[in-house]
């Protein structure tokens, strides 16, 4: 169902803070739950929720479409009821991190000063890594929104995640090799956090199937792509694996074409923000796509439902969908400011997402999933995706990892 006046848009648009409600959330027998669109009744008590992202610099464009998502997928678990289990949910006109931690926590700071005691999103893995922190010092309850980086997973009790990880990505392209065990594996990636993570989990589970890595990885707001490009060229690897985020997006891919790196190895990349894909241009025939979401092709409900509304949506898109999930059940299972009932309800959560089947590992809070293989084709003029193949969840899960 849509709803194209929903509270939600109406709030982000012209007041500071918007009255969101919540259905309720069915328990499953197991201990688990699945968010299911209903009427919550009278509200008799609130939760404030603050929201950051990057709605402006080089990730502006992630936190633009994760917004879509998140606003999408409360209006969805709420079916406009604005109410669960008596819970008015006040949700914050959106902070721009502008994608850089210190922004991101002094949004943080506050948005916390006028009441959140819920944080979700987050503009990337550097600001959701301080977010994380920041949520634990002020002993309160933090939803990641699209960062990958694998250092989220585990940080902390008080953080959860709503994307993939990289670990995730990673073990998806390796299922792309056709002889482990007798490859070489080149990934290309930026000097950050994001970057250090992809080589990071890139050496351990492409070494761990029995294939050689080297890293290439260059200064993330570089424009001088051509000499690592080339370098790749002629690296004699089987297999490019790179996760290429920002403004440097196009040049990259216009680097790896004339130095004509798709005629020398596979290239392996997970989908980014649409935006994005014309950067691909003629090569997108030979890129192998991965992706944490089946972007519409898939027959599962939240997917077509989620994509009919948005359909120039994204993965991002998708975890701003998963993020609201997540929040409903926390408002559901937990008590108003009571982070530790807030956990429980999100520990060992198992619930339907537009990707199918998610589930929240209580040990470390990895978000378990299956991963896609993509197909895109421009050759109509507008891209178009098609499902090629599914890369379960039992095949593609993190390390367990915690600190706590």
């Amino acid at each position: 169902m849509k709803h194209s006046n929903s509270p939600l848009r109406a709030g982000f648009a012209f007041t500071a803070i918007t009255a969101i409600a919540l259905s309720t959330v069915a328990c499953s027998d197991d201990g688990g739950s699945s968010p299911d669109a209903g009427s919550g009744g009278d509200a008799t008590e609130t939760v404030s929720v603050g929201v950051i992202t990057a709605l402006s610099g080089s990730l502006g464009l992630y936190g633009e479409t994760w917004l879509d998502g998140f606003t999408a997928g409360l209006d969805y678990v709420t079916d406009g009821t604005n109410v669960i289990d008596g819970k008015l949910i006040e949700v914050s006109e959106p902070y721009d991190d502008q994608g850089t931690p210190a922004t991101a926590v002094t949004g943080a700071t506050q948005l916390v000063g006028d009441g959140a005691s819920i944080i979700v999103g987050g503009g990337g893995s550097s600001s959701s890594l301080q977010l994380a922190t920041f949520a634990e010092e002020n002993s309160m309850l933090y939803i990641a929104g699209f960062a990958a980086t694998d250092a989220l997973t585990g940080i902390n009790r008080n953080t959860f995640r709503s994307a993939r990880q990289s670990y995730q990505d990673l073990a998806a392209a390796a299922s792309l090799l056709d002889d482990p065990q007798n490859s070489e594996v080149a990934i290309f990636a930026q000097d950050n956090e994001f970057g250090s993570s992809q080589v990071t989990s890139g050496t351990e589970v492409f070494e761990g199937a029995g294939a050689t890595v080297t890293p290439i990885l260059v200064d993330a707001d570089t424009t001088e792509l051509a000499p690592p490009a080339a370098e790749i060229a002629g690296s004699g690897a089987d297999m490019m694996f790179t996760n290429w985020s920002g403004t440097t997006v196009a040049a990259m891919w216009e680097a790896l074409s004339q130095q004509k790196v798709f005629d020398a190895l596979d290239v392996v990349t997970p989908v980014t923000d649409r935006g994005a894909w014309p950067a691909y241009g003629n090569a997108a025939a030979n890129i192998q796509f991965v992706s944490q979401a089946p972007l519409g092709s898939s027959d599962f409900a939240q997917d077509q439902q989620l994509f009919e509304e948005y359909p120039a949506g994204d993965p991002y898109t998708q975890n701003g969908w998963v993020t609201a999930l997540l929040l409903a059940q926390a408002v559901s299972g937990g008590e108003a400011g009571d982070v530790d009932s807030q956990i429980a309800a999100l520990e060992d959560f198992t619930f339907e997402s537009p990707t199918g089947e998610m589930a929240v590992r209580a040990e470390d809070h990895a978000l378990l999933q299956d991963m896609f293989i993509l197909q895109l084709d421009d050759s109509s003029g507008s891209y178009e995706v098609s499902l090629v193949d599914t890369v379960p969840a039992d095949d593609i899960v993190p390390p367990a990892v915690s600190n706590w």
